[in-house]
C-alpha cells in the first residue's frame, strides 16, 4: 500500500499495491481496505472527503453513515425515481468490493 495526498488539508489517499492476477493479492487487498477505513473511523475521520466513494469504500462508508442510509435513500427516489443516476453507487454500492472490481480484471 501506499499513501499520498495533501495532508495539510487534513486528506490522506491510500491505493493498494497488487498483482491483480493472484487470488490471495484480493483477499490481502480486502482486509486491508477494511482495516484502514475501521482506524479512519476510530479516529473521527471520514470515508470519503473530495473524491467520491467508489466501489472499495461502498461498505465503508455504509458503516459510516449507517443512520443516515434511508433518508439518503428517499431523496435519491424523490429526485431520481427511475433509478438511471448512477444504480447501485453510493449507499447502495457493493458490500463486498472485491467480487464487483475483479470483473474488471477477468480475462475475456
Amino acid at each position: 500500500m501506499t499513501a499520498y495526498g495533501h495532508c495539510g488539508a487534513g486528506c490522506m489517499h491510500t491505493k493498494i499495491l497488487m498483482d491483480t492476477d493472484k487470488e490471495v493479492s484480493w483477499e490481502n487487498a480486502r482486509s486491508a481496505v477494511s482495516e484502514i477505513y475501521d482506524f479512519v473511523r476510530s479516529v473521527g475521520g471520514t470515508t470519503s472527503a473530495e473524491h467520491g466513494i467508489g466501489m472499495s469504500k461502498a461498505s465503508a462508508f455504509k458503516k459510516e453513515k449507517a443512520a443516515s442510509l434511508e433518508l439518503m435513500r428517499a431523496i435519491k427516489r424523490a429526485f431520481d425515481p427511475n433509478n438511471i443516476l448512477n444504480p447501485g453507487k453510493l449507499m447502495d454500492g457493493p458490500d463486498d468490493w472485491v467480487e464487483e472490481t475483479t470483473l474488471r480484471y477477468q480475462s475475456s
